[in-house]
């Protein structure tokens, strides 16, 4: 047989170092842990489900009080779901909270502020004169 050190053939259930107790010790399986049971009495319920709707500002679904809304965007990102999955165009966004900050979704998540618009187009490139060489011709 071969020897294996003490804290593997710990029993489940027994602290390191500790003796096997009870019907462990005899050899017979623990007892079940117990389920919890849920309790709906005096227990609050998640927020829920918000939908979001691009406008200036933008709208939720269902209509809620300034204090019922999301306060922030990690609460955006757990809570609210956009109505469409487009980024949102340019100037649009919901209001969080009762503070009147303001949030757009970019088509990946949500963002602070109002939608810089994320349409397809392409950023405007500085074009240099043309430089010349030599003298006038």
């Amino acid at each position: 047989m071969d020897s294996y050190p003490p804290h593997l053939l710990r029993l489940p259930g027994t602290a390191p170092g500790s003796p096997a107790r009870g019907r462990q010790a005899a050899g017979q399986p623990a007892p079940a842990a117990p389920v919890a049971v849920q309790q709906t009495a005096g227990q609050q319920d998640a927020p829920p489900v918000l939908l979001a709707g691009p406008g200036t500002p933008g709208v939720y679904e269902p209509p809620m009080s300034p204090g019922a809304r999301p306060r922030n965007l990690t609460e955006m990102a757990a809570r609210v779901t956009p109505t469409t999955p487009e980024p949102w165009p340019e100037g649009t966004y919901v209001q969080m909270g009762e503070s009147g900050r303001r949030a757009h979704w970019t088509g990946t998540g949500w963002r602070g502020g109002v939608s810089p618009g994320y349409g397809g187009e392409t950023a405007a490139v500085r074009s240099e004169p043309e430089q010349t060489t030599g003298g006038e011709q």
